[in-house]
C-alpha cells in the first residue's frame, strides 16, 4: 500500500471507525467521527511528514511527489509535446 498512499493506516483507521458507527445506526456517532477524527489524523500526517522530510530529505521529498497522502493520486501519465513545426 505504500507505493500508491504514504499514510495506509490513518484511512484503515478512519473507515473502520465510520463504517462501526454507520454498521450500528449510531448517526450523530458517525458525524461526530467524521467532523473529529478526519481533522486530527489530518494534524498527525503533516506532522509525521515534516519529521520525515527533515529526517530523509529529498528522498522524501521524491517519495511524497510520487504518492497521494491519504488518498491514491489519479493516474496521469506526462504526454510528450505535440508541437507541428510550420
Amino acid at each position: 500500500p505504500y507505493r500508491t498512499i504514504r499514510h495506509p493506516s490513518y484511512l484503515g483507521a478512519f473507515m473502520l471507525y465510520v463504517s462501526t458507527t454507520l454498521f450500528i445506526h449510531a448517526w450523530f456517532s458517525t458525524l461526530a467521527a467524521i467532523i473529529i477524527l478526519a481533522p486530527v489524523f489530518l494534524r498527525r500526517v503533516h506532522y509525521e511528514e515534516q519529521m520525515l522530510s527533515t529526517a530523509f530529505g529529498a528522498e522524501f521529498d521524491s517519495y511524497r511527489g510520487e504518492t497521494g497522502m491519504i488518498l491514491r493520486r489519479a493516474p496521469f501519465k506526462k504526454r510528450a509535446s505535440r508541437r507541428v513545426n510550420t
